[in-house]
């Protein structure tokens, strides 16, 4: 849905729509753009709403989640772990958390741990030539992966 917002808002203005005409409101205190005052007694007009085209919106979005998105999360988790795996097992001692935060950096950045500060400061346990060695790792994982295929 975040993809598609125009859609979103489409689909909800079809609702709304329909009966806004018969709703008497107003800006609260005059105040254009905060709260809103309905004056008028509006509960019937909620009770039978057609709300096909949200459904059928809906309904869209879950297939294109379902067919897109689900096995582009799997295909990343199983990246990760693969990386992760051979990062942990390579840097032995080093808490699972900054192994964690290593591979996401390196995944995140085309296989490397951005230069800086941030990170002498991310991770004061580790050599440069561990951190070299963790990105190769990394990038031999990426490498293995398809986009087709589970990593």
């Amino acid at each position: 849905m975040l993809r598609d917002m125009r859609g979103y808002d489409a689909a909800l203005e079809s609702v709304s729509s329909a009966i806004l005409p018969f709703i008497d409101w107003q800006w609260k205190d005059g105040l254009v753009g905060g709260e809103i005052e309905v004056l008028n007694d509006t509960l019937d007009y909620y009770r039978f709403l057609d709300f096909t085209t949200v459904a059928e919106y809906l309904y869209e979005k879950i297939i294109e989640t379902a067919r897109k998105d689900l096995p582009e999360e799997f295909r990343y988790l199983a990246l990760f772990d693969r990386a992760f795996r051979a990062v942990d097992d390579r840097l032995d001692g080093v808490p699972h958390s900054k192994v964690t935060l290593l591979v996401k950096l390196c995944l995140n950045n085309q296989g490397r741990l951005a230069k800086g500060k941030d990170r002498e400061r991310l991770f004061p346990m580790l050599t440069d030539a561990d951190i070299e060695a963790a990105e190769a790792l990394v990038q031999e994982a990426m490498a293995a992966a398809t986009p087709e295929t589970p990593a």
